[in-house]
């Protein structure tokens, strides 16, 4: 894993998203759900790994979920503010949930949520504007 210092997290609010890397999300559903209907355990590693230390207040999250999909790669990780975060993991557990136990949502359309604009996604799916 990287270590993120200030200079790492400036590069990275400056370089943007990076969604037409194919190597930041995967294409198959059964690399990204367990046959239990669950994230895999990959999933449930690299999520702790990955929830490191940055910026007081700032969090350093995959812009997509590593449960539908996104890779645990530099180019897949994003700085958002705690309560964006805390939105943003609704988002992720619903779309996991709709992937991988109930199938109503295809790993493509999940991933969709992430590419664009979550917060519109949140709002469409919950009903309520994301912080």
């Amino acid at each position: 894993m990287r270590s993120w210092g200030r200079s790492g997290i400036v590069a990275l609010l400056l370089a943007g998203p990076a969604m037409a890397d194919e190597r930041i999300a995967s294409t198959d559903v059964r690399e990204v759900c367990a046959e239990n209907g669950r994230p895999g355990s990959a999933y449930s590693r690299a999520h702790r790994v990955v929830m490191r230390r940055s910026v007081p207040g700032m969090i350093l999250d995959h812009r997509i979920p590593l449960c539908v999909g996104g890779a645990d790669v530099d180019a897949n990780i994003q700085i958002q503010t705690k309560a964006a975060a805390a939105d943003k993991d609704r988002l992720e557990w619903y779309a996991c949930r709709e992937v991988c136990r109930h199938h109503r949502l295809g790993l493509a359309e999940a991933q969709g949520f992430f590419t664009g604009d979550w917060r519109a996604a949140y709002t469409k799916v919950f009903g309520e504007v994301a912080r």
